[in-house]
């Protein structure tokens, strides 16, 4: 009877990889472009006036690349082509979401 084990270990091998290329394709999701229309958007952002009250603090930056990885840093791009998200900021004080 054959062992299993050379078999076993390649599939960790792939599996392994394929995790971290995953992990790494959402790592990398910091350059953002803001829409017009929510259904656009990718992600719905309320900015609040105290930190307390927010699910998620972020901070914009002035370069795309302080933006890599993530570390909360956001660089907003001028296309929605070269962004990785986009995001709709609703206007909840006048009621129009």
């Amino acid at each position: 009877m054959k062992s299993d084990t050379p078999k076993i270990t390649t599939m960790k091998l792939i599996f392994s990889v394929l995790l971290f290329l995953g992990l790494l394709a959402n790592v990398s999701a910091q350059k953002i472009f803001s829409v017009d229309s929510r259904y656009d958007a990718d992600i719905k952002v309320y900015v609040t006036d105290s930190r307390y009250d927010a699910d998620l603090i972020v901070y914009k930056c002035d370069s795309r690349y302080d933006a890599e990885g993530n570390k909360g840093l956001w660089y907003f791009v001028d296309s929605r082509y070269d962004a990785d998200k986009k995001i709709f900021f609703p206007d909840f004080a006048t009621g129009t979401p």
